[in-house]
């Protein structure tokens, strides 16, 4: 597994102090440049890179898609407007200005350009996979979004380019991407490459995973128009090919290795390194709890007992406190009488201050490919790659081999309850591609991923929100940005929903 050395905590925590300088208030992101250096190396733009990454993909994009979702649920009256499907335009400045200005798009392009001046196209490549995963996160939550423009100075209000066309840019981005690793020629020093150390191989498998999570994006929007445009007709089978090629198991690759190949956000035990999920939790403790959608599907609809949870349930929250002590429940929308609300359970896995947060994993590649499969009638092979991602799932968080596979998962509406028996593979009890669905909003717990999930499937069924609003349909706008780009529409009349989710969720 990969273990820091001493020079790589120390630059990790040095770009974490430039990150998180003046922000107080975790609500809010940083707003400075951890680069701002003068005449920056590759390596060193790397570094602010990373941490940048990290930092974006574990603080606001996560936080609202869990409680969006219900996999959290707001208690206070700043989150539990989130819970309410609303957001408003000053909550996403901090995200967007992460993903462009800060030490994001800017930073990586000047990165990809030092590098291939220096010929260190391995590290241009690590530097693009970058972008794909920071733009197809954009895109997938702000939907149309400035990048054809993006970060050229001479433009000061960047065009928004439809999003469809942003998608199929990035598969672009990662063709590149793959072709630079690939190239065996300037990686960088393990020290400064805190996901890898250099290896340019587990990066190629990255790449090849985000293709597959960007194809699947498009799966369910009809196979002409935007989609088309988006991943060249069949996104289906597309993700299903890059997928193959991704972060999973089988050879040469076993669970175990698979796992260590995971794209991690990497943090530390020193308060310059600490995951934002801890940090949020230390600093807003009531904004926050274990959502009910989430905790039911863990605990079979039993909160008083243990014997039928997932076995995941203990790594993922602590029992309630209170009145509801010892028992693992979530929160319902609106929190009204008999909820639990702030008594309900806690997110256990936030008591690690070290805890690496997965981006893009094994266990995701593997759900990818089994949702092909099964959309595609390949039931026996949809069943094996659910084995692989369950299994995935077990070594990711150490349990007993089988302790997945054989799991009753699901709530107590009889179409969320199914079993798999361990030796065979096979369902019982609920359709195949709703038990693939399901398990896979469970294990990409705390994942911005899981929102764009949600929207497309509508898999898990959520509760109505305290408004009786639906399932938002994309992130809005930030203020800053529409205040200074007349290109930004105002959020009346912006669109209610990206162009790859082809209706909404109740």
């Amino acid at each position: 597994m990969r273990v820091f050395n001493n020079a790589g905590r120390a630059l990790m925590g040095a770009a974490m102090v430039a990150v998180a300088a003046g922000c107080s208030d975790f609500i809010e992101q940083p707003d400075s440049d951890p680069n701002a250096i003068g005449d920056p190396t590759p390596e060193q733009l790397l570094v602010g890179t990373e941490v940048n990454t990290f930092f974006t993909a574990t603080s606001d994009a996560a936080r609202y898609a869990a409680v969006f979702t219900q996999q959290m649920s707001g208690v206070d009256p700043r989150f539990g407007s989130v819970e309410e499907q609303d957001l408003g335009e000053e909550d996403t400045d901090g995200l967007w200005g992460n993903i462009y200005p800060n030490a994001g798009l800017v930073n990586i392009r000047e990165g990809i350009e030092r590098s291939k001046e220096e010929n260190k196209l391995v590290t241009a490549g690590i530097f693009q996979v970058h972008e794909a995963y920071m733009v197809g996160l954009a895109a997938a939550l702000f939907g149309d979004i400035p990048y054809s423009e993006a970060v050229d100075p001479n433009i000061t209000t960047p065009k928004l380019d439809p999003q469809e066309e942003v998608y199929a840019a990035l598969q672009a981005v990662l063709d590149s991407a793959i072709a630079n690793l690939n190239s065996g020629v300037g990686a960088p020093p393990p020290a400064v490459d805190f996901s890898f150390a250099g290896r340019a191989q587990q990066w190629v498998r990255t790449a090849w995973s985000l293709k597959a999570r960007y194809y699947l994006h498009w799966a369910d929007a009809p196979n002409g128009g935007e989609a088309a445009t988006a991943c060249g007709g069949n996104c289906l089978e597309k993700a299903l090919a890059a997928a193959l090629n991704g972060i999973q198991t089988g050879s040469p690759y076993d669970a175990s290795s698979a796992n260590d190949n995971n794209f991690r956000a990497y943090f530390g035990t020193a308060s310059t390194e600490n995951n934002p999920f801890y940090q949020f939790e230390i600093q807003r403790p009531d904004y926050w709890t274990s959502g009910f959608t989430l905790v039911n599907l863990l605990n079979n609809g039993t909160d008083n007992t243990s014997a039928d949870d997932d076995p995941r349930t203990v790594r993922y929250f602590d029992a309630a406190s209170g009145s509801f002590s010892g028992r693992f429940i979530g929160s319902s929308p609106g929190s009204g009488p008999g909820d639990p609300d702030k008594e309900a359970s806690d997110i256990n896995l936030l008591a690690e201050p070290a805890y690496d947060v997965a981006l893009v994993s094994c266990s995701e590649t593997n759900f990818i490919e089994a949702e092909a499969y099964a959309r595609l009638g390949q039931t026996a092979n949809a069943r094996e790659s659910l084995k692989d991602a369950l299994g995935c799932e077990e070594v990711y968080w150490k349990l007993p081999a089988n302790s997945l596979l054989n799991y009753t998962a699901g709530g107590t509406r009889p179409t969320l309850s199914a079993r798999i028996d361990a030796a065979t593979g096979t369902t019982i009890g609920s359709p195949l591609l709703d038990l693939i669905l399901t398990q896979k909003y469970i294990a990409l717990f705390l994942n911005p991923e899981v929102y764009t999930d949600v929207r497309r499937t509508c898999t898990p069924d959520l509760l109505a929100s305290p408004t009786g609003a639906p399932l938002i349909g994309r992130y809005t706008y930030p203020a800053g940005e529409r205040q200074t780009n007349p290109n930004i529409p105002n959020p009346d009349v912006a669109p209610a929903r990206n162009a790859n989710i082809p209706s909404t969720c109740t």
